[in-house]
């Protein structure tokens, strides 16, 4: 379980040191889904374990199953809330 956000790539920049090797993404969240952050749980069922998802490739297996009116602070406040709604 991951809290997120909507964002796109404004760029990157490759990186190459003796301790990591890959790339560093420039980040701006959409702003017309900043209202939704901490407040909907997405059912996604992923079976790989690739990273960089695309929307526009997973978009029709995204669920919505609870739309909060009140938001949800870290992860630990969505376990405690998704346990209680499974009790």
């Amino acid at each position: 379980m991951r809290i997120a956000g909507v964002y796109r790539v404004d760029g990157y920049k490759p990186v190459n040191t003796k301790r990591w090797q890959g790339f560093i993404y420039n980040m701006e969240q959409l702003p017309k889904t900043k209202r939704l952050d901490g407040r909907i749980i997405v059912d996604f069922p992923k079976s790989f374990r690739t990273c960089y998802l695309r929307g526009e490739n997973y978009e029709h297996k995204l669920k919505v199953v609870v739309h909060l009116k009140k938001k949800l602070q870290n992860e630990e406040q969505a376990k405690r809330y998704l346990s209680s709604a499974n009790d």
